[in-house]
């Protein structure tokens, strides 16, 4: 009996102590512990960034701060510092950008040497770390900056896409922020400029030329030529989708951000653009009807509602929604009444 019992205590006990978190010196649990407990040396803070990246754990603003604040001025004359620094994606004009950027020199040289692969990853962090607070913290100026970062990125190898991105930037974060009065006036000049008045290939050849870091000129010289002729039709189509994707989510947004007058007219450009582009997509047959609803174009609504719904069979898709609505623009045409959308049940894209 007792030694029942005492077999019966044991197991217990092992499996408590398997329950319990890895508290060992090297666990991501280790390291939030002693943070937590006051540890602020700076060996432990660089050792507990490296830990957080190496698991692809986002390193918090604050810590990365905390461990600048611990260097030597000297410190950030070092390459491997500042490059260690640059890789965690600091947040624009925090603490840690402003320092590492006190030495321009260094910075400059760490991105002359580094891969162009290392280089678009740094940009990346800076750039997703800066979005994600600008939007949590609806600091326009901090939209702003990062605009600037994204216009001097591209500059020099293509001032068009400079362009293009400075814009992207302010338009995505306006739209976040639901700033509609500044959203709808700067979606409507950069969607209308960058997808209505261009087309897909000519947004190819100058992703191509980013990429090889070159500028961008038409007509084309004889090596892009060459290189042209030989893009697979595939690849070039790939341009259509991402042409029809962009157009008909701004134009989803319009509509379920509440657009009037001519803006919902701006929606409808778009959608018929996206439809060029991919014919062959759902979704965008039922935004279209959507937005032709709303203007009370009831008839048209119930065509391009009925061409989402064929559609969709063909590709065995769930047309709930789609009946749904086509349901209740026939009561509202029969009826003669004013139909009100359901615009909640727009998606933002066709996936």
């Amino acid at each position: 009996m007792a030694r029942a019992l005492f077999s019966f205590l044991l197991l217990l006990v092992v499996q408590c102590v398997l329950a319990q978190p890895d508290t060992t010196d090297n666990s991501l649990v280790a390291y939030h512990q002693k943070y937590a407990l006051g540890n602020r040396s700076t060996s432990f803070l660089k050792q507990y960034i490296r830990k957080l990246d190496s698991l692809d754990q986002p390193v918090d603003q604050q810590l990365l701060d905390e461990y600048v604040g611990t260097l030597q001025v000297r410190d950030l004359d070092n390459f491997e510092t500042v490059s260690f620094l640059l890789q965690q994606g600091p947040i624009l004009q925090s603490k840690t950008y402003r320092l590492i950027y006190m030495n321009q020199t260094i910075v400059d040289s760490i991105y002359h040497k580094l891969p162009l692969d290392e280089r678009k990853k740094i940009n990346g962090k800076i750039i997703k770390n800066t979005t994600q607070k600008a939007i949590q913290e609806k600091d326009i100026n901090l939209a702003y900056n990062l605009s600037s970062f994204m216009y001097n990125a591209w500059l020099k190898s293509n001032p068009f896409l400079a362009d293009i991105e400075q814009d992207r930037v302010m338009v995505e974060y306006l739209e976040q922020v639901a700033d509609t009065t500044q959203y709808f006036r700067r979606a409507v000049n950069y969607y209308d400029r960058v997808y209505l008045y261009s087309t897909p290939d000519s947004m190819l050849k100058m992703n191509l030329a980013a990429h090889d870091n070159k500028p961008y000129r038409q007509p084309l010289d004889s090596a892009m030529q060459a290189r042209w002729e030989h893009i697979p039709e595939a690849r070039k189509r790939q341009y259509d989708t991402l042409f029809a994707k962009s157009l008909h989510r701004a134009a989803a947004s319009f509509i379920k951000l509440g657009a009037k007058g001519p803006y919902i007219y701006n929606s409808l450009h778009w959608i018929q653009a996206a439809i060029k582009w991919r014919n062959d997509v759902p979704e965008y047959y039922h935004t279209y009807a959507t937005i032709l609803a709303s203007l009370q174009l009831l008839q048209e609504a119930i065509s391009k509602e009925e061409q989402a719904i064929k559609l969709a069979d063909r590709q065995q898709q769930d047309t709930s929604r789609y009946r749904r609505q086509l349901q209740a623009l026939r009561e509202a045409l029969q009826k003669k009444k004013i139909f009100v959308a359901d615009v909640t049940n727009l998606a933002d894209s066709n996936e």
